[in-house]
């Protein structure tokens, strides 16, 4: 079984029966953000997790879980991502998406498995609700090594992901960051507390994959009260990193065409 945590600035979209992670350009206007891919080294051999990080980069890079055909079930719970509202421009999914992509992930299949317990945030004309940082997704995978289709975006590279084999338990756990430098894991980061009302920060950045504006007024508010606190599912996968609650918000997008 396949577990795969998603974190940073990543905007979840579905496409016909796929689920999407897109993740914007941000060389001009936003700061920098890096696509990565981190493993435990044990799943090098087959072995058990060892503790020890690895990554492999895939910027400019598109990365598609290889597996038979199957369906990508629908994202829950929806109500602790942060949704956006608009019109996905269809060139997101394209072999060139120009420079909308950073990095492209596509999930052909699995289903939700759970997500990491966020602050307290405020909606413009919603209720105050506790938002993730973080989503993880499970993919049933029958063979023991774990296959992926790659491709370059554009004039972009084409990702080179090492063999990863299953842990002898059947479990293969991988975490997809796309973060500024100083909010990956190895940097055990601890972002500054946002004041009350402030914007999360870097949320901008996904007004280039829509074909208008998009971002809803979100604000910052201090962890309690809110009602939604303490109500997220614990997660399935293993909670490894030093990641921060304030850290690039993860999303979500209505379907695409």
């Amino acid at each position: 079984m396949l577990y795969m945590s998603v974190q940073g600035l990543c905007m979840f979209v579905h496409d016909n029966q796929e689920l999407h992670v897109l993740m914007p350009k941000t060389d001009s206007g936003c700061a920098k953000h890096v696509a990565r891919v981190y493993y435990d080294e044990g799943y090098r051999t087959g072995s058990p997790p060892q503790r020890q990080l690895e990554f492999a980069p895939f910027d400019g890079g598109a990365l598609t879980v290889d597996v038979p055909a199957g369906i990508a079930e629908d994202l829950k719970p929806l109500d602790a991502i942060l949704p956006l509202i608009g019109d996905v421009r269809p060139e997101c999914l394209y072999p060139d998406p120009g420079d909308l992509l950073n990095a492209r992930l596509t999930l052909p299949a699995g289903d939700w498995a759970g997500h990491s317990k966020g602050e307290c945030w405020s909606i413009k004309d919603a209720p105050s609700r506790e938002l993730t940082f973080r989503v993880g997704w499970g993919i049933r995978i029958d063979d023991t090594e774990l296959r992926w289709r790659t491709a370059a975006l554009g004039s972009g590279s084409v990702p080179s992901i090492p063999r990863l084999f299953p842990a002898p338990d059947g479990k293969l756990v991988l975490h997809v960051y796309h973060s500024i430098t100083a909010e990956l894991p190895e940097k055990h980061p601890t972002p500054t507390v946002p004041f009350p009302r402030e914007r999360p920060h870097h949320i901008d950045c996904y007004d280039k994959l829509f074909t208008g504006p998009v971002v809803p007024k979100v604000q910052f508010i201090k962890a309690l009260p809110c009602d939604e606190l303490g109500k997220s599912q614990p997660p399935v996968f293993n909670e490894l990193f030093s990641a921060s609650t304030l850290s690039c918000m993860v999303s979500v997008a209505r379907p695409i065409g």
